[in-house]
C-alpha cells in the first residue's frame, strides 16, 4: 500500500540516548501542535516517529519517560525503532 507523508529529522550524530533525539524533533513541532493536532483530526492522519538506532561498540539507552510518552501521545502517534547492528572488529 502506497502512503503519502511528511518527513521531519534531527540532525544526524553520535548521540546514545533515544530519549534526547526525539525530545529535540517534539520540541522542533511544538509550537505548532495546534496545526498538527488539527490536520491529524481532520485528515485522519497516522503519525509514527521512526528512529534508526545503529550499534557499533556503543550502548545506547532507549528509555523513554512518562512526560516524554505523554508528549507523544498527544500526536496519537506510534514508535518505530530499528535497530542496525554494526560489528566493529578492533583486532
Amino acid at each position: 500500500m502506497e502512503h503519502d507523508g511528511w518527513s521531519l529529522r534531527t540532525p544526524e550524530e553520535d548521540c546514545p540516548h533515544l530519549e534526547q533525539q526525539v525530545t529535540r524533533l517534539l520540541d522542533e513541532i511544538e509550537p505548532y501542535h495546534r496545526d498538527f493536532e488539527e490536520l491529524i483530526k481532520e485528515f485522519r492522519l497516522d503519525v509514527e516517529i521512526g528512529c534508526s538506532v545503529f550499534l557499533g561498540n556503543s550502548k545506547p539507552t532507549m528509555h523513554f519517560g512518562l512526560n516524554l510518552l505523554s508528549r507523544i501521545s498527544r500526536y496519537q502517534s506510534e514508535i518505530d525503532i530499528d535497530l542496525y547492528l554494526n560489528v566493529i572488529d578492533e583486532n
